[in-house]
C-alpha cells in the first residue's frame, strides 16, 4: 500500500509541474508569437531586413533568429556580404534567375559563387568578365578573382578577354562552338564581284530600261 500511494502522490505532483510548466510557458511564448507576426508584416512591407533588425525586433539571440530563418526559408543577398534577407515569397526572378530590391541582388541559385557559376552554366556562349559583371550589378575585378581555379568553370582568352565556360566537358564544347561561330570574320567578296554588283546597280537590264516611263514634252504654242 505504501508504495502505491507514493506512486499516486508522484503521478499528481508530475502532474501538477506539467500544467504549471504549460501555463508559463504560453504565457512566454505568446510576446514571442506576436513578436514574430509583427516583424514579418513589417518584412513584406520593406521587402528585404537585416539581422541587427531581426535581432531587435525579435529581442532574442543571433542563434535563435538564424533558426527562424532557416524556418522560414529565407534568403540570404549574394551582394553586401549577405548582409540582407528577404522571405521566399518575395522576389520576382528574371531569365536569369536574379531579382533586385534596390542595390541588393537575391538569387534562386544561392550565394554569389553558386549563382556564378549557374549563371556561366546557363549560358548558350560562355560569359566574360564584364557580361557577369552587368548581369550582378557588381564591378567583376570584386569577384572574379576567386574563381580563376574554380572546379566548376574554365576560362579561355579569345580576342584578348578571358571567357568563362562550364567545366563539364559536353557545355563546354557546345559553348565554345557558339562562341567561335558568332566571333568568325564574315568574308569580303572579291574585286572582281564587287565590280560585277556595281556594273550591275549602274546598268540595269534592258527589260528594265524598257519598262522606264517616258517622258514626252508637249511644244508650247505661242
Amino acid at each position: 500500500m505504501f508504495w502505491l500511494s507514493m506512486a499516486y502522490y508522484m503521478c499528481c505532483y508530475e502532474y501538477v509541474i506539467y500544467c504549471a510548466t504549460t501555463e508559463t510557458s504560453s504565457r512566454v511564448m505568446k510576446p514571442i508569437q506576436d513578436a514574430a507576426a509583427s516583424l514579418l508584416r513589417r518584412w513584406r512591407r520593406k521587402k528585404v531586413i537585416t539581422l541587427a533588425e531581426l535581432m531587435e525586433e525579435l529581442r532574442t539571440s543571433l542563434r535563435t533568429v538564424r533558426r527562424r530563418l532557416k524556418l522560414w526559408g529565407a534568403l540570404a543577398s549574394f551582394n553586401h556580404n549577405s548582409r540582407f534577407y528577404t522571405l521566399p515569397e518575395l522576389p520576382q526572378f528574371d531569365e536569369h534567375g536574379l531579382w533586385f530590391h534596390r542595390d541588393v541582388g537575391f538569387s534562386r541559385h544561392g550565394h554569389l559563387p553558386q549563382t556564378i557559376v549557374a549563371l556561366v552554366r546557363q549560358s548558350p556562349s560562355g560569359l566574360t568578365a564584364a557580361q557577369l559583371g552587368q548581369r550582378l550589378r557588381l564591378d567583376p575585378r570584386s569577384f572574379l578573382w576567386q574563381f580563376h581555379q574554380h572546379p566548376d568553370l574554365q576560362r579561355e582568352k579569345y580576342q584578348s578577354h578571358y571567357v568563362y565556360f562550364a567545366a563539364a566537358p559536353t557545355v563546354a564544347t557546345r559553348q565554345k562552338a557558339v562562341r567561335s561561330a558568332a566571333l568568325a570574320p564574315i568574308p569580303l567578296p572579291s574585286a572582281e564581284e564587287t565590280i560585277a554588283v556595281l556594273v550591275q546597280a549602274i546598268n540595269p537590264p534592258s527589260a528594265a530600261r524598257r519598262s522606264w516611263p517616258l517622258i514626252c514634252i508637249r511644244p508650247t504654242h505661242t
